[in-house]
Formats: C-alpha cells, structure tokens, sequence
C-alpha cells in the first residue's frame, strides 16, 4: 500500500499528469495543496478538505499553478477568463486497478 500512496502523489492532483519525468534527477517546483484549497474549490470546483491520500495527490503542477494564476488575477481584473485546464476527477481504486487518466500506476503488473 505504501507503493501504491507513493504513486499517486507522484501526479498532479488538478490535471493528474506526472509531476516528474520518470528517470529525470531535475524536479520543477510543484505546490502543496492545502494552502491553495480555497483558491482549488473557486476556480477548479476542487475540494481539498477531504483528500484520503491513499486516492488524491497531495500537490499540484506548474501548469496548474499558471492557470489558477491566470484566472485568479481575470477575477481580480472583473475580467471573464476561460480555463482551459479540466480538472481530474480522482476516484476510489484498488492497487489491481491503479490507472491516472490514460497512464496504468508503475506497480501494476
């Protein structure tokens, strides 16, 4: 099971891309989702209070940051700006079925 946490939180938890090339030793700056769960549950309807991290991710991408940005400052602007990033929609699995949008989780055999 701990494997299994361990990859899940290697995604976004927004886009549920990997937030790490898979052999690269260089990791970009990716951002805690607690901090931003108000800014998460305005702009991507995400609700961060209940993660289980056995299913959500823990932290979000730079793509995801940039456009939260964006929209953030639209609003702030009184600006009407589209996202154009679809939030994933995380549910329960179990290991056997470990799958992140189109990419089968590495432990599954």
């Amino acid at each position: 099971m701990d494997y299994h946490i361990t990859q899940v939180q290697l995604h976004c938890r927004v886009c549920a891309k990997r937030l790490f090339k898979a052999k690269s030793k260089c990791r970009s700056t990716i951002f805690l989702c607690k901090p931003y769960a108000a800014k998460l549950l305005n702009v991507f309807g995400i609700d961060t209070n209940n993660d289980d991290n056995r299913v959500h991710p823990e932290h979000f991408c730079p793509s995801c940051k940039c456009a939260l940005d964006r929209v953030i400052s639209a609003m702030h602007r009184k600006i009407h700006y589209k996202c154009g990033t679809t939030p994933f929609q995380w549910e329960m699995h179990s290991d056997r079925e470990c799958k992140v949008g189109d990419y089968t989780c590495a432990h599954i055999k």
